[in-house]
């Protein structure tokens, strides 16, 4: 059965060049038209059937594959943290599964709000590793900060001034 060869009323993306296009054509099993683009492609004629080169084998015609001498690199690929563009999108590391959690750090103190959070390979800015911020708001309540015996619980551990004691006025 072959494919449906009619041209999309929806227009290609203008970096997508001519020969990329029959490259994508000819994924779906729709004959390639005559003419020297082909070559240019990396794509031929031989003995009535068409070759596609891929020269890494990954499955993505060299028209289309961003390096061709990569099989981790083409359309598709998951990405990962290490500044490639792996499915040949023009980002990088975008959407990559195994990019950290950042959580956001309003006050700069080095710690995030755990219910606010994204991911990304590169810390974004106002976010930390860190989740477990109490008030995000004031730089001095985060886990490890000092007691300041004032009614509040600076090192947000669920417990107000613990430590403090009774102080001697004598």
């Amino acid at each position: 059965m072959r494919a449906n060869c009619t041209p999309s009323p929806a227009p290609q993306p203008r970096s997508r060049s001519r020969a990329a296009c029959w490259a994508a054509a000819l994924a779906l099993g729709c004959g390639p038209p005559p003419g020297p683009e082909l070559q240019a492609a990396g794509l031929g004629v031989d003995s009535g059937e068409l070759l596609v080169e891929d020269l890494d084998q990954d499955g993505s015609p060299a028209a289309l594959d961003c390096d061709d001498r990569d099989p981790g690199r083409h359309p598709g690929a998951v990405e990962v943290c290490d500044g490639v563009d792996q499915d040949c999108d023009g980002l990088v590391d975008d959407g990559a599964p195994d990019a950290p959690r950042w959580f956001a750090d309003v006050d700069g103190d080095g710690w995030g709000h755990a219910g606010a959070s994204a991911r990304a390979c590169a810390r974004p800015p106002g976010h930390a590793a860190r989740a477990g911020d109490c008030d995000d708001l004031r730089a001095d309540h985060h886990p490890g900060a000092v007691e300041a015996c004032d009614g509040e619980d600076q090192d947000c551990d669920g417990i107000v001034d613990e430590g403090c004691g009774e102080r001697d006025t004598g």
